[in-house]
């Protein structure tokens, strides 16, 4: 058994973790972040990686069905802000006194469904292309993110605006970072989406 599932074990479960403080962000990229740990960013990825892939698999399963649809190299921003943010909620669970919750298979699944479904919508309605409606969706999802938590929006944008001319609605990485936060904030919501309340 890995060290993801030994604390899963020991500790509470935290699913009241929004709002999200401004030091967990900070601690995430701390870690991270090549520019902040240019040493120690890619083993901590990778310890990330384990954890989530020990805690939370089919969160985990869900973004790699996303990443295998888009290039290598936007794959891997993509991933680094996945990380990034799931790092950001692991460490405001552990200020909160526990650990993150693992969710159902069912509501991963119905996460997914209602994001292509929300797209094919779109499509349809607005009678516009794949590229345009996901621009759309992101769009309105950077605005859902900023509103709900505009302290810790603007510490991620800051730490992300680093390179000249950033675009936040193009930053994939921005983006991977965007849709985690906002399936832990859907998944908390509701006791029947964790699986300690089977």
């Amino acid at each position: 058994m890995g060290e993801g599932a030994i604390e899963q074990e020991k500790q509470p479960i935290i699913s009241d973790l929004f709002p999200v403080s401004k030091q967990s962000v900070l601690t995430a990229f701390g870690e991270l972040s090549p520019t902040e740990n240019p040493t120690g960013a890619e083993a901590a990825a990778m310890q990330e990686m384990k954890i989530l892939s020990e805690t939370n698999l089919d969160v985990l399963d869900y973004d790699l069905r996303i990443l295998a649809q888009i290039p290598r190299e936007a794959g891997d921003q993509l991933l680094g802000g996945v990380l990034v943010c799931h790092r950001a909620l692991r460490e405001e669970a552990r200020a909160r006194g526990g650990i993150l919750p693992t969710f159902t298979d069912e509501f991963i699944q119905k996460f997914h469904n209602k994001g292509v479904k929300t797209l094919q919508a779109r499509i349809v309605k607005e009678q516009i292309s794949v590229h345009q409606a996901a621009s759309e969706l992101t769009r309105l999802h950077l605005v859902e993110f900023e509103n709900m938590e505009p302290e810790f929006s603007e510490t991620v944008k800051r730490k992300l605006s680093v390179q000249p001319d950033w675009d936040p609605e193009k930053d994939l990485g921005y983006a991977g970072f965007i849709n985690t936060y906002l399936l832990f904030r859907q998944g908390c919501s509701d006791p029947k989406n964790l699986q300690s309340a089977r």
